[in-house]
């Protein structure tokens, strides 16, 4: 069980912001919390405790407020705080930090929720294929013996006595496909990365979503003031080797003498993103444009999250649908065909 799940480390963020634009100090904010939630009997208070205790030096440095955070929160969330006590306004860290988990638990939230139903339709067909095997097939076999079926029946036949195949092959093909993702997706660069990040699903929607959080944070931190290169750096630390593919590039065209905003046209965002950050580059308000460009990629991240599930859903419908319409003209082609040997 997680005690701090993004819910809840949203509702943190957000009370802890309250407290200190109220004039009260980082450390006896989290005593408040500390007390209430011991009170509360709150699993939360175990990391609140965590955190005074290296606020008050017990390791032998006293850490500061974002560093003592740091021990436990997620890296980039954690990062934005930092970004703000160095800025000298910690309740804009805080933030910064809800913007940043509210964005991925919003897009995560959104492309495993659209895979619940194509799942399930897919469990759907699943069983009906299964059905045909055990209770459909042999009640055809009683209406008339198989070599006097009709062609659509002897291919529902066919289906039918290769179910465990069929399934088998499907599951081995979706299995593949994650394994492969898995396996290539935090690492693999290249011109072969290159085209399935732009075409094929899951990359291209993983690029997508990764684009969409980055850029966020890119936004974020520049807000705070913090210079691109320092933003790279320290998203570099955390970063799989695929993104820092991407940082470095970022990095090698500052260090050419390009604008931040020319360096960060790299493939990792869409063709119109990248078109829309040089344009906003030339403006004197860069950050809050990037902010409000990364507000529009998000939106859009999640539109082809939900469209490409539909895409996937709807295939699968017609699939089910398909199974169950030859299901049933297979049936009756049988007992005319019966029938006309009876006739006969």
């Amino acid at each position: 069980f997680n005690p701090w799940t993004t819910e809840k480390r949203r509702a943190f963020y957000d009370m802890a912001a309250g407290f200190i634009e109220d004039g009260k100090p980082a450390y006896e904010t989290l005593e408040i919390l500390y007390k209430r939630w011991t009170q509360k009997k709150d699993q939360r208070a175990k990391n609140i405790e965590m955190t005074l205790l290296a606020m008050r030096g017990k390791d032998g440095r006293a850490k500061s407020f974002a560093e003592a955070l740091a021990l436990w929160l997620p890296p980039i969330e954690a990062m934005a705080i930092h970004a703000g006590e160095r800025a000298g306004n910690l309740a804009q860290g805080l933030r910064m930090a809800h913007r940043l988990a509210s964005v991925k638990s919003e897009i995560t939230g959104a492309l495993y929720g659209e895979l619940v139903y194509p799942g399930f339709l897919l469990l759907m067909l699943f069983a009906l294929l299964y059905m045909l095997n055990i209770a459909i097939l042999p009640v055809f076999e009683e209406i008339s013996p198989r070599p006097m079926w009709p062609t659509q029946a002897r291919f529902i036949a066919v289906l039918g006595d290769n179910i465990f195949l069929i399934i088998g092959g499907i599951v081995a093909f979706i299995t593949a496909v994650v394994v492969a993702f898995r396996v290539t997706a935090p690492r693999m660069v290249g011109g072969v990365r290159d085209f399935l990040d732009q075409y094929i699903a899951p990359w291209s929607i993983h690029r997508q979503v990764t684009s969409s959080i980055v850029l966020t944070s890119f936004a974020a931190f520049l807000k705070a003031g913090i210079p691109l290169t320092e933003i790279l750096q320290s998203l570099s630390k955390i970063a799989t080797p695929w993104e820092r593919h991407f940082f470095d590039i970022i990095r090698s065209r500052m260090r050419r003498g390009l604008s931040d905003a020319e360096a960060m046209g790299v493939h990792l965002f869409d063709e119109e993103t990248r078109w829309e950050i040089s344009i906003y580059g030339t403006t004197s308000q860069f950050a809050t444009a990037l902010e409000s460009i990364a507000t529009r990629l998000a939106k859009k991240t999640l539109s082809k999250i939900k469209s490409s599930a539909s895409m996937v859903r709807t295939l699968i419908m017609f699939m089910v649908a398909g199974m169950v319409i030859m299901i049933y003209g297979s049936f009756f082609s049988v007992i005319m065909s019966a029938r006309s040997v009876l006739s006969s």
